[in-house]
């Protein structure tokens, strides 16, 4: 799987919730998922591999 989320890891100033739609990078990495590398200004790829049943 992979997702896009926004990373804040260098951030300094508060970013308004209603930007963080699709979730931020520390929040993937709690459910598993690897940082793989960024993707524009302020977000970034995170992959996850699932096995499959």
């Amino acid at each position: 799987m992979e997702s896009y989320p926004h990373d804040l890891t260098d951030q300094t100033k508060k970013m308004s919730s209603s930007f963080l739609y699709n979730g931020t990078r520390s929040l993937y990495e709690r459910l598993g998922f690897a940082y793989v590398r960024p993707k524009g200004l302020k977000n970034c790829v995170m992959r996850k591999v699932v096995d499959a049943h």
